[in-house]
């Protein structure tokens, strides 16, 4: 700790040892969801990896609608798709995931009721206004019409992996 702080210092840093020693990681189980016969794997809430997982479920969801493209249209349809399953996943999960976000709350927003749900406001024909996203969260108190993340954001992740591709397990 003392080295860590040292080398923080030396770079005109503010983090010092007792900050280390009063840091306590939380190791948290992974939660995953199928797609197309692989099963993708993200962290926990407070992170942001469940956005993708509701995502991966909206398309899913909307999998009858991918399964009838003709050539020529798939590129531009499936942007579409993809990119109105981002927006409709960073909408549900910025209203719910942060701080203490309960495995409750993570198992509904990817449960295949949440995904159909979402998945039955997005015009395949069109993009959902901006306008549109706006109103909803204006008729939610709690939301913030910024874009920004509602509550507290002082959340950082680190990932290590060593040279063979290996990450370390933690927790139990």
């Amino acid at each position: 700790a003392r080295a860590i702080a040292a080398a923080v210092d030396a770079h005109g840093g503010t983090l010092d040892a007792e900050d280390l020693a009063a840091h306590a990681t939380d190791f948290t189980r992974p939660v995953s969801t199928a797609f197309r016969g692989y099963r993708v794997w993200e962290h926990a809430p407070n992170g942001a990896g469940v956005v993708a997982l509701l995502a991966l479920n909206i398309i899913t969801s909307l999998g009858h609608v991918v399964d009838d493209w003709t050539p020529g249209e798939p590129e531009a349809r499936s942007l579409h798709v993809m990119v109105e399953a981002l927006r409709w996943a960073f909408y549900a999960c910025r209203r719910t995931v942060g701080g203490d976000t309960s495995a409750q709350t993570v198992a509904e927003l990817l449960s295949a009721d949440t995904a159909s749900a979402i998945a039955a406001r997005i015009d395949l024909r069109r993009a959902t206004a901006r306008d549109k996203i706006l109103q909803l969260e204006e008729q939610d108190s709690t939301a913030s019409s910024t874009g920004l993340p509602l509550g507290p954001c002082d959340t950082v992740s680190f990932q290590v992996v060593d040279a063979a591709g290996r990450a370390p397990g933690g927790g139990d």
